[in-house]
């Protein structure tokens, strides 16, 4: 049997005991490749080494195959900006293995690792540690953790190399993700890859619906399933335009209404937003939230709010308890400069409560929170709230924005 053939019955079992995988299989090109050293996936193909795969038995292949499909399924290969290469191929194995080896009668070839393994034999990633943790999330513990983890993984020689990112000590990984390209070799500007994700969920939602047409749809992937036909919000805009509202209070002349000229030749004025009121920001400062979390989102919500001008903000760090609180007018230019305090489990209640005891009502209020939160108030309260999650998305009350894509918390 030839590599060739070996990779095509991998495939057609698939379409048997795995149609989800199936149809993501036979939908993407498998390519010989010089410097693979095992497969690897740019999100659009698969590469494999010839030798490599022949010494495999036809479930094994199978197994990688899915390995592979799913990379591409998650946008791992789409997703890497600047991150670790090395690294956020090793959190996107322990990721997604064990959804492969949830699968009934799948398999991976060689031994099962863990981040600190000291064995040299072959294999592939799989913690219990990790499991149900998005690959963002992997990464980020393993980042914390600092360690050099001895691994080697397929990668496309950089240019003036003439090896590929598998050369180095440690054991070989099955399985890999490389950066998708253009024809002339060059990474694909942030248009192309926004594009790449919006056909990968098509691609996506189709096997789904197949794999759920013949009763073969894997509960695990339930979850990817749900994730890729959500629509992408843009928060940022999404959270200007709710703090402001859709009502203006006032009308100037100062600005005149430009479409309205435009289109009919009558000067108008133009609506005008002065401020937003009095609000509450409240930061789930949690062990829950990583670091990397709340830097970023941090500074984004944070942003939003100086920029729409609110008259008086409180600014609430909370886990169990409140940490801290800052008040801070409109006019004030430095939101960014927080020091963050707490770290411990996770109370949203006490938030709510320091809300009770001001002199005033709030017209809005902010959580920032992963949303692992188990002391929702009983009762909605008497002001708008926006739960801005990076986790899940669900709440009793108020509205909930995604800020990550929903691929990303999978």
């Amino acid at each position: 049997m030839t590599v060739i053939d070996k990779i095509a019955r991998a495939k057609t079992k698939l379409m048997v005991s795995q149609p989800f995988f199936s149809v993501l299989a036979f939908g993407m090109p498998t390519i010989e490749a010089d410097w693979c050293e095992t497969m690897a996936t740019d999100g659009r193909n698969i590469f494999y080494n010839a030798e490599w795969t022949e010494s495999l038995h036809v479930d094994e292949v199978a197994g990688v195959l899915c390995h592979e499909v799913l990379h591409a399924a998650f946008h791992h290969p789409l997703i890497i900006g600047n991150r670790d290469h090395k690294l956020w191929n090793i959190a996107c194995d322990f990721a997604i293995n064990p959804i492969v080896l949830g699968c009934k009668g799948m398999r991976l070839p060689g031994v099962a690792h863990k981040a600190d393994s000291k064995s040299k034999e072959a294999g592939y990633l799989l913690d219990p540690k990790f499991k149900d943790m998005a690959a963002s999330q992997v990464y980020a513990l393993l980042l914390q953790e600092a360690k050099e983890v001895q691994m080697r993984f397929d990668g496309r020689p950089q240019e003036g190399e003439g090896e590929g990112e598998g050369e180095g000590e440690g054991p070989q990984i099955a399985g890999g993700v490389v950066e998708p390209q253009t024809e002339d070799g060059k990474a694909l500007s942030q248009a192309d890859l926004k594009e790449a994700q919006a056909e990968q969920d098509l691609k996506t939602q189709e096997a789904a619906g197949h794999a759920k047409k013949v009763g073969n749809l894997p509960g695990s992937l339930e979850g990817l399933v749900k994730a890729v036909g959500k629509p992408k919000v843009d928060w940022h805009n999404y959270l200007q335009s709710w703090l402001k509202g859709t009502r203006p209070d006032d009308y100037t002349w100062r600005r005149p209404n430009r479409r309205m000229f435009a289109a009919h030749g009558i000067y108008m004025p133009t609506m005008e937003f002065r401020g937003v009121g009095k609000g509450i920001v409240s930061f789930d400062v949690s062990g829950s939230v990583l670091d990397q979390e709340l830097v970023f989102y941090l500074t984004e919500v944070l942003g939003m709010v100086g920029a729409c001008k609110p008259e008086e903000v409180h600014l609430i760090q909370h886990d169990t308890f409140i940490r801290d609180v800052k008040i801070l007018d409109g006019q004030e230019e430095n939101f960014s400069e927080l020091a963050i305090k707490g770290r411990g489990g996770t109370n949203i209640q006490p938030s709510f409560d320091y809300v009770e005891k001001l002199d005033f009502v709030p017209d809005w209020f902010i959580a920032f929170t992963d949303m692992g939160i188990y002391d929702f108030p009983s009762e909605a309260p008497d002001y708008p709230v926006i739960w801005c999650s990076t986790g899940g998305d669900q709440a009793p009350f108020g509205q909930v924005v995604m800020l990550k894509d929903p691929l990303d918390r999978l």
